[in-house]
């Protein structure tokens, strides 16, 4: 399903966000696309689509289709007049990163957390290569308040062995 075509700066911010990361060619490696547009598919607003009809939970199989993946959330909104230049909008997006560790790097955490981080790094460094580029999200800055975490073992069932890691995204 096509989304609705963005609608002021909250909106906007958001998808030249969404094309920031689909441009990412860290991004499109680690998710095995082909280029930006089919990065789109791996990138989701807010959510996930609901499990399967019925299922309270998504199962083993939908994981595997899902991953890895991005969720963009708002963490905060600011719009503030000056009657200069009017109103200046800013705020902070979050990237929610969440992919599968290689079956080979299962009993070598350094490996699988290295593999992760260069991922993490290497996103970094496309998003602030595109920071002033038209069509692109003006990032002013890039937080990670923690440090990637592998998916606890009560999810491991359902989720396989899994990374994951919010990048906080000033603009």
């Amino acid at each position: 399903m096509a989304l609705a075509n963005p609608v002021g700066g909250y909106t906007l911010a958001r998808n030249y966000l969404r094309a920031s990361l689909a441009a990412s060619t860290t991004f499109q490696t680690w998710t095995g696309s082909a280029d930006a547009a089919a990065a789109l598919s791996r990138i989701h607003l807010s959510a996930l689509p609901p499990p399967a009809a019925g299922a309270e939970d998504y199962s083993a199989a939908e994981w595997d289709g899902y991953l890895p993946l991005a969720i963009l959330h708002t963490a905060r909104y600011h719009s503030e007049f000056d009657s200069d230049t009017g109103y200046a909008k800013q705020g902070t997006l979050v990237i929610h990163l969440l992919g599968a560790v290689a079956e080979a790097k299962h009993d070598l955490p350094g490996e699988a957390g290295r593999d992760f981080d260069n991922v993490i790094g290497g996103i970094i460094a496309d998003l602030e290569s595109r920071a002033n580029q038209a069509g692109y999200l003006t990032v002013k800055s890039i937080d990670m308040p923690e440090e990637p975490e592998r998916g606890p073992i009560d999810e491991e069932d359902t989720l396989g062995d899994v990374m994951r890691v919010n990048l906080f995204i000033g603009w």
